[in-house]
């Protein structure tokens, strides 16, 4: 983590960068578009490593002439090969592809076709949308940041949080393995649910699908199929065409619409149009994808919308909140979470609870091993689009308050998060016969509350909640909303915020007890706290920036050891786990 150096206009060419439009004016945009996605597609595959940056860099220049394409490479490649600047970055492509949908033009059949001068005018172009990008996010803050990263702390998170939020979708990148068994747990819950499983079946086989489980099968061949690619030296084997005979009611309803987009403005913002329809369609019955992430994310979090919006479903739950906090509570929690936690926790001599809302005592997980306490709280949120864009501290902070900390108005008020920790924990310490009602193994051990070590946890499923820095935010509340009980206790962890999507990486390994998760907690904030004094003696930004890095980011030696345990049970563990109905599909 930390700062990233693009390579400028003006580190290419002499001349004052021109407007986007006026380079792109005579270009097809599905030429445009079909350039994009072979980038994004060589990222995807190849990573943004030096070896990828320099083959991009032969691929989109090699029909400039040669006298020109000579002098691009005399001062693109150095800098390349520094390691410290990158040309081609998914961010500044899939910005470019959202442009040409705004502004779509049509292919003319009359145009005579130039390899050479359309080539150019296209790499200028995506280095002139870089340049754009640049000016608008980074430039007007990049000292501040630097000057911030020097020092850390606070200073730092609130240059830092405007300045990542946007980008963050694209550093911190799905699990496409991870999301299709989401989406598969996600499906058979709607397809057995007594109130959604009738619009289900009509909204799937609107499609031409038996069912959502067959519908998920069409989805998940093209990305089972980008997955068995390998890396190539052949630049047209990243020309990912989706080729049909005939018309696919599956795919056609995800192919985007540049009108749609250019007549809406709500489309453009946060890329929303490409991500509600994330295939491209190049020629008759043949589709590209444009950006593989979005894909990925229509089986849970795309579905959710598309099925709201036109399963018929708002019949009996009209606003898209209602209908996502049913969700949150019956699938993500009850199902999901709950059932993650009995597999990962639920051994011998240790005990793991559950409670609901109305009770006094009512964390959503309880998981106790020896005299280590774990109150967890578990957070199915998304944050809003206007929050993402505001490119504002207070705007993120409020949003991060309201989901994660809440009010504390005292006496029976709990608040939620923090504030639902905090009031939880201070129960338990202050009442201890109320303890032993509800940890009777703890009684039968002759535990003494006085020696237990109480570690706040928040377990959330969304990737912009793993931002740097957030953990160090929330760990500060927290430590100021328990002061008074720690006159009355020693023993307290740090809060540890963790997606959720780490239990399901390392589900096995905890319930084969390979890791305990105290020592991993210990891990975490002891690093995170060396990194810190380093960063204090060196003044090094990196060190700092690294230092507020999330849970699932920074894993042990012993964790990474069992990267691969047992993986040849992870999709029986989950499909059981999730209550995933059995289907047709051989697992690739």
């Amino acid at each position: 983590m930390g700062f990233v150096n693009v390579i400028e206009y003006r580190h290419v060419f002499d001349e004052p960068c021109p407007e986007v439009g006026s380079l792109v004016a005579n270009l097809p945009s599905k030429f445009v578009i079909g350039l994009l996605a072979i980038i994004n597609d060589t990222l995807t595959i190849r990573g943004e490593s030096v070896d990828t940056q320099e083959f991009l860099l032969y691929c989109m220049t090699v029909n400039i002439t040669p006298a020109i394409r000579t002098k691009i490479f005399e001062r693109v490649r150095p800098l390349i090969l520094s390691g410290r600047h990158q040309l081609f970055s998914i961010p500044y492509t899939v910005e470019f592809v959202n442009r040409e949908l705004i502004n779509f033009r049509e292919e003319d059949g009359n145009r005579k076709v130039d390899f050479a001068a359309d080539e150019l005018n296209f790499f200028k172009a995506y280095i002139a949308v870089t340049d754009d990008m640049v000016q608008r996010e980074v430039k007007k803050n990049e000292e501040a940041i630097i000057a911030a990263a020097t020092e850390g702390g606070v200073n730092l998170i609130k240059l830092m949080w405007p300045h990542l939020i946007k980008q963050f979708e694209f550093t911190n990148r799905p699990d496409p393995i991870y999301e299709r068994f989401r989406g598969r747990a996600l499906m058979s819950y709607l397809e057995s649910h007594e109130k959604y499983k009738e619009y289900a079946l009509s909204y799937f086989q609107s499609f031409g699908c038996a069912s959502g489980q067959e519908y998920l099968n069409r989805i998940e061949s093209l990305i089972v199929r980008n997955l068995q690619r390998e890396q190539s030296d052949d630049p047209m084997s990243y020309f990912f065409r989706i080729r049909v005979d005939q018309p696919e009611p599956v795919f056609e309803g995800m192919v985007i619409d540049p009108e749609q987009v250019r007549n809406n403005e709500s489309k453009q913002i946060d890329y929303r149009g490409l991500k509600e329809k994330p295939l491209f369609q190049f020629e008759k019955n043949e589709y590209v994808v444009p950006h593989w992430d979005y894909l990925y994310n229509s089986l849970v979090t795309g579905l959710l919308f598309a099925f709201h919006r036109k399963s018929g479903v708002k019949k009996i739950s009209r606003d898209f909140d209602g209908f996502k906090s049913t969700i949150s509570r019956e699938f993500s929690d009850e199902i999901l979470f709950r059932n993650t936690m009995k597999k990962c926790f639920g051994r011998a001599n240790e005990t793991l609870l559950f409670f609901e809302d109305k009770e006094v005592f009512n964390p959503d997980c309880y998981y106790r091993r020896g005299r280590n306490v774990f109150v967890i709280e578990f957070k199915d949120y998304l944050l809003a689009t206007d929050v993402i864009q505001s490119s504002s501290y207070d705007a993120i902070k409020n949003a991060i308050d309201d989901k994660f900390v809440g009010d504390n108005k005292g006496g029976e008020n709990k608040g939620k998060g923090i504030n639902q920790l905090a009031w939880n924990i201070e129960y338990l310490i202050r009442n201890k016969e109320k303890f032993y009602e509800i940890d009777e193994l703890a009684k039968a051990e002759n535990l003494d509350i006085s020696d237990l070590i109480f570690y706040p946890v928040i377990v959330q499923t969304n990737i912009y909640f793993d931002i740097p820095g957030l953990n160090d935010y929330l760990d500060e509340v927290y430590q100021q909303r328990i002061k008074d009980v720690k006159q009355e206790h020693k023993y307290f962890a740090p809060l540890t915020m963790i997606n959720f999507q780490y239990f399901y990486e390392h589900i096995l390994q905890y319930a084969d007890s390979q890791l305990q998760f105290e020592e991993e907690i210990i891990y975490y904030h002891h690093y995170t706290y060396a990194l810190k004094r380093e960063a204090q003696t060196t003044g090094d930004e990196n060190h700092w920036f690294y230092s507020l890095s999330p849970f699932s980011l920074l894993e042990s030696e012993k964790s990474q050891s069992l990267v691969m345990y047992r993986r040849e049970d992870i999709l029986r563990t989950i499909n059981e786990c999730w209550q995933i109905a059995d289907t047709d599909v051989p697992e690739k």
